[in-house]
């Protein structure tokens, strides 16, 4: 919880990620947290979105419904002319 007090922190005067606030938030246990955070991620156009569906990272979250709708998400936003 350190880590993510020290983001916020950092978060004030610099741009944070929302991905990598995702992290932490997995890291942590807080999937709820962790899936909100990378929906943001999602609407910031994170680089990193593109491996969601591959990094182990994320296999906490897997049986999640809502991290399934952002993959669902990712997937429809490849396959659009």
């Amino acid at each position: 919880e350190e880590s993510l007090m020290e983001l916020e922190l950092l978060a004030q005067s610099v741009f944070v990620s929302s991905y990598e606030r995702a992290i932490v938030y997995a890291g942590l246990g807080q999937k709820s947290s962790a899936v909100e955070a990378l929906w943001r991620a999602y609407e910031e156009r994170t680089p990193w979105m593109i491996f969601v569906e591959q990094l182990p990272l994320w296999d906490a979250l897997r049986g999640e419904e809502s991290f399934r709708r952002i993959v669902q998400a990712m997937r429809s936003h490849r396959s659009a002319p």
